[in-house]
């Protein structure tokens, strides 16, 4: 850019000393006057002469795979926080029947690797009867879908 500012001064400097020491009224003033912008022109066009059309795709490729990137890290951002919603909202739920029950429990919902990030599995920490772990474990089965045998009392 330094090399380009400086070439576009030396070209100004040169149309002005030439201006200055020939009448612009003469024909050969008037040519050089012409001659003139055209070397104006030529110094200020002529970096866009040297732009390789690759060097914009090359930037817009780099452009577009930084978007690309940038939208993945914000889909995970999103998928994870909807696994952590989905975490703490069914473990409330749980913990709310249990709660109505007169029990205290912690609850830790594994939820699957899919991208539905279901509850897959439950542990549950506490002291419970039998026919409370029962009513319970039903109860998980039939409201959130996770099985019996993915119920784990400790």
């Amino acid at each position: 850019m330094r090399n380009y500012i400086f070439s576009i001064i030396g070209a100004g400097i040169v149309c002005a000393v030439t201006g200055c020491l020939l009448d612009k009224k003469t024909a050969a003033g008037q040519i050089l006057k012409i001659l003139s912008g055209i070397l104006m022109a030529t110094t200020i066009i002529s970096p866009l002469a040297r732009i390789q059309f690759s060097d914009f795709s090359d930037y817009w490729n780099g452009i577009t795979a930084g978007a690309d990137s940038y939208v993945e890290e914000g889909r995970a951002s999103a998928q994870e926080s909807v696994r952590r919603i989905i975490k703490s909202q069914t473990e409330a739920y749980i913990l709310d029947k249990a709660t109505r029950m007169d029990l205290e429990l912690a609850v830790e919902v594994e939820l699957d690797d899919s991208n539905n990030s279901l509850p897959c599995g439950v542990i549950i920490t506490g002291q419970a009867s039998p026919y409370a772990k029962e009513v319970i474990g039903t109860y998980i089965e039939e409201n959130l879908g996770i099985a019996k045998e993915r119920q784990h009392w400790k």
